[in-house]
């Protein structure tokens, strides 16, 4: 029995690496933060903060079901712009964040020999936050941003997306992340934590 196993493991472990492959990932976010405050500033409003991401993406698919999996390693900017009125001075304001982002999905392209085919994706993110900042337009001025601990830095939260792969090389996607871990902001007075949210437009070359 366990000569057995092993030698389906085996089998499967081969079938896996002769249906996958390695892509470079590259792309633009759209990124908002959903925050919760401390104290409610006056007038304050939000706004999308363009950024970008890129890394490396592996693809596998489980023979000719249709079903496959994805895995990433991407360097992704995330972040939004807010202004308020603080003693009748209106201030602008936008945090920019550096994650190392590592998504698992499981994607679905219908088997069909097909020089344009279209897919879908869904499933987990987890991010390490390596660096950020507030910016302070008003007074163009920027503080980093400090941290107490690893887990003040962990973002976790689940993905969606489709688009459609032409020639079997060239993906051009779009996917939408929600996070849901609290992340503390120690740059401000009145926020106490936000979730990110972005949306991404992005291009992939699998070899």
């Amino acid at each position: 029995m366990k000569r057995f196993f092993t030698i389906n493991v085996f089998i499967i472990l081969l079938t896996v690496n002769a249906f996958s492959q390695i892509g470079i990932r590259i792309g633009v976010n759209s990124a908002q933060q959903i925050r919760t405050f401390i104290d409610h500033p006056a007038n304050f409003t939000t706004d999308k903060l363009t950024g970008f991401q890129a890394g490396l993406v592996w693809q596998s698919k489980f023979g000719k079901s249709g079903f496959g999996t994805e895995i990433g390693a991407l360097f992704t900017q995330k972040g939004s712009f807010y202004n308020y009125t603080d003693n009748s001075i209106s201030v602008e304001k936008f945090d920019e964040l550096n994650y190392v982002s590592v998504p698992f999905n499981i994607r679905f392209m219908p088997p069909i020999s097909s020089p344009v085919n279209l897919y879908g994706t869904g499933g987990i993110y987890f991010s390490y936050l390596l660096s950020g900042k507030t910016t302070d337009e008003t007074n163009n001025s920027s503080e980093k941003m400090t941290f107490r601990s690893v887990t003040e830095r962990m973002d976790v939260g689940v993905s969606a997306g489709g688009g459609v792969q032409l020639l079997g090389k060239i993906q051009l996607g779009i996917t939408w992340n929600w996070g849901f871990m609290h992340t503390p902001l120690s740059t401000s007075d009145f926020i106490k934590n936000f979730k990110n949210r972005d949306f991404s437009v992005n291009l992939t070359y699998v070899f």
